[in-house]
């Protein structure tokens, strides 16, 4: 390359950038302002705009089959599991259960473990079919 030819490339760069004065008009934002800013959006929001940010869609309606009657009360002593968590990303669906004292184990809805099927899986707890009956568990309940 020439030096001829490297000059008339940094002549064309130079003509692509903003003027001197245009680029000093920008100035940084108080520290105040920022705090600000980060303060009014929530947190855990998906957007994390002001305000709450736009409303997350809901989940597709469940087909009338897959309607779980009302949980009935199961003692107890008969289930021995804990909800640790649930993870709901359509069209997945899956609960992370620990049946007594074995490890968590991530089961999709229509999963089986322990005699125990999940019906439903919801933001707020499960719904496990078994022998017994329907029992509702919540996320986080403790052990029973």
């Amino acid at each position: 390359m020439t030096l001829r030819a490297a000059l008339c490339c940094l002549a064309a760069a130079a003509a692509l950038l903003p003027p001197p004065d245009a680029a000093g008009a920008e100035r940084p934002v108080p520290v105040e302002a920022q705090l600000r800013d980060i303060l009014e959006r929530p947190l855990f929001a998906r957007s994390r705009q002001p305000g709450g940010g736009p409303v997350e869609a809901t989940v597709a309606a469940r087909p009338p089959d897959a309607i779980v009657r009302e949980p009935r009360a199961v003692p107890a002593e008969d289930i021995a599991v804990q909800v640790m968590g649930v993870l709901i990303a359509p069209p997945t669906r899956k609960a992370l259960l620990r049946f007594g004292d074995a490890p968590p184990e991530w089961l999709a809805e229509g999963a089986s473990a322990e005699g125990w099927r999940v019906s439903v899986v919801e933001e707020a707890g499960v719904v496990l079919s078994g022998t017994a009956g329907d029992v509702r568990l919540d996320l986080h309940e403790p052990p029973r």
